[in-house]
């Protein structure tokens, strides 16, 4: 008798040979017999204390692997509680599989528990394909599907229902064969033409700089990329999540995006080569302050033109772009040096930083945050990776980090979702667990999930956790003040709350810090700990050094 295989079984066999790593998820009827066969088949199961925080987990793990995120979620609720991490994907195109249960087709009408909404239709509407499987031979083929569309570039999220009857269903093995191999390449080559283009746009431009976008590092470019800088005494900026890709000690790294935006017009680049970069949110200004013609390269030509046209547009991705420009170098004959301009750019970005950190007159309830933000950098070391989480601790962060290596700093995307750190953080974790990770989040922020020390504990995924405290929505108080006393600050205080002693109540460690002396032994002890830990440091109310109002509008 030819052997035969459950639904759910064919759905662990198909994550299995994608290649996955951690299967983040919490517990619910309609996902247990998934549950239960990926178990069986050795794959590691996160459980988590909310749906929210299995997704960015995913999104997590998918950024920091460059592979496929796996979120397990249930049926109603469980869907719904995962809809802002599906749309956080989709804007930061980030590939993960939400695979979710539904309640049986043969209770199709009925009013069945965790039913009555079109959970496809919801979903559709945040990820890059949705789709219901409807027969248990035809699971094989379509979650198949699914991880390739989600690992194509442009990379996105995919969202699966499986209802509970073809999950529980059998089929032969024979009829649901799995592909051995399920990712495909990322590859997707420039034309020649237009490389001979670019190098001589770039060779005759007079103040020409990169912009290396998350593209950079969705494609592993990092090492094209310093190879081309070098050669071209090109100055390159860098996206958040590019961080690294040029280390933050070489004289050819400039700043981030942010940064290039605020740099006065005199010696603002006037072409810029750019790599996998999304303009917008991630990239401000070009619609108006930044002058820059652009040479756009990038995979999905729907990003092609959002600030204005480009004098390139090149659709291919960032490494073989890259490699092809290496490889043309020598037209342009010798590139000229510009250092001294370089040197004025870091000049102008430095001394913006040191304004915005200085301490304002009279005293002080708390330490400056930006200082908070150079002692966890600092502190942190080369190999760790930093997650920033927060409006108002975040973009600190921002300002000061140091990189040495791609990979080591996650933030927001253009949804700007509060609340995604401690969920990111462990997916970070769990993708290289020899790199130590450390979260900078606000109060604010670490509200939405601090129920996930529990997870971290249970799971032993020890992070360190800086939560930036000011005992306020920092950003929106501030904000608020601007109106200089017309209106209230209603809804903008959070009070005394101890988020230290949080972490321990879950098991982890905890420290509380009100002076600057006090946080780095607080940062070595919560390291040698070895266990989840929340460093609750008392910091100012202070401005952030991102961009004016006006300038984020005309963005």
């Amino acid at each position: 008798m030819p052997e035969e295989l459950s639904g759910a079984e064919i759905v662990a066999q198909v994550l299995a040979n994608s290649g996955t790593g951690p299967v983040f998820m919490l517990h619910g009827a309609h996902i247990d017999p998934i549950y239960r066969s990926c178990i069986d088949r050795g794959i590691r199961i996160v459980s988590v204390r909310h749906e929210a925080a299995a997704g960015h987990a995913a999104e997590g793990y998918a950024r920091a692997s460059g592979g496929l995120g796996i979120a397990l979620i249930t049926a109603g609720p469980g869907v719904t509680n995962i809809v802002t991490s599906m749309a956080n994907a989709s804007l930061d195109r980030t590939p993960v599989l939400y695979l979710a249960g539904s309640a049986p087709d043969a209770e199709d009408e009925t009013s069945a528990l965790l039913s009555g909404i079109d959970q496809v239709a919801l979903a559709r509407q945040v990820t890059k394909w949705a789709h219901r499987i409807k027969r248990t031979d035809e699971i094989s083929r379509l979650l198949a599907q699914a991880s390739r569309i989600a690992t194509t570039p442009p990379t996105g999220p995919i969202f699966v229902e499986i209802p509970g009857d073809v999950l529980a269903g059998v089929t032969e093995q024979r009829r649901a064969t799995v592909p051995e191999r399920i990712i495909l390449s990322r590859q997707l080559p420039p034309q020649p033409g237009d490389i001979d283009t670019a190098i001589q746009l770039l060779s005759t431009a007079e103040r020409p700089a990169i912009m290396a976008g998350g593209g950079i590092c969705a494609d592993g470019a990092a090492s094209e990329l310093q190879r081309f800088a070098q050669a071209t005494s090109l100055p390159v900026f860098a996206q958040f999540d590019a961080l690294g890709v040029i280390p933050s000690g070489d004289p050819l790294w400039v700043g981030t995006f942010w940064q290039l935006s605020q740099l006065p017009p005199p010696i603002q680049p006037d072409l810029v080569l750019a790599l996998g970069v999304r303009f917008g949110w991630h990239a401000p200004g070009f619609r108006s302050e930044v002058a820059a013609g652009i040479i756009h390269v990038e995979v999905d030509p729907k990003e092609i033109g959002r600030p204005r046209p480009p004098c390139l547009a090149i659709v291919a991705g960032s490494e073989e772009t890259l490699r092809a420009l290496n490889d043309r170098t020598e037209l342009a004959g010798q590139w000229p040096d510009r250092s001294a301009w370089i040197g004025q750019m870091r000049s102008a970005i430095r001394q913006s930083i040191e304004h915005a950190s200085a301490l304002p007159p009279g005293p002080h309830d708390g330490i400056h945050p930006c200082q908070v933000a150079r002692t966890v950098s600092e502190l942190a070391g080369p190999d760790a990776v930093i997650v920033g989480d927060g409006a108002f601790a975040k973009h600190w962060l921002d300002d000061v980090i140091a990189c040495s290596r791609p990979g080591s700093y996650f933030t927001h995307g253009s949804l700007g979702a509060m609340g995604i750190g401690l969920g990111l953080a462990m997916g970070v974790r769990l993708a290289d667990p020899g790199r130590p990770v450390l979260c900078v989040t606000g109060d604010g922020s670490v509200g939405f999930t601090i129920a996930e020390f529990d997870s971290m504990v249970r799971h032993d995924i020890p992070i360190v956790v800086v939560v930036m405290n000011n005992h306020s929505w920092g950003n929106p108080q501030l904000i608020s003040s601007r109106w200089g006393g017309t209106y209230p600050t209603v809804g903008t205080a959070l009070g005394g709350a101890r988020y230290a002693d949080v972490a321990v109540a879950f098991g982890g460690f905890g420290r509380t810090v009100t002076t600057q002396e006090e946080l780095a032994p607080a940062l070595r002890d919560a390291f040698a700990s070895g266990l989840p830990s929340c460093i609750d440091v008392h910091v100012m109310l202070q401005g952030n050094p991102a961009p004016s109002m006006a300038a984020l509008h005309l963005a």
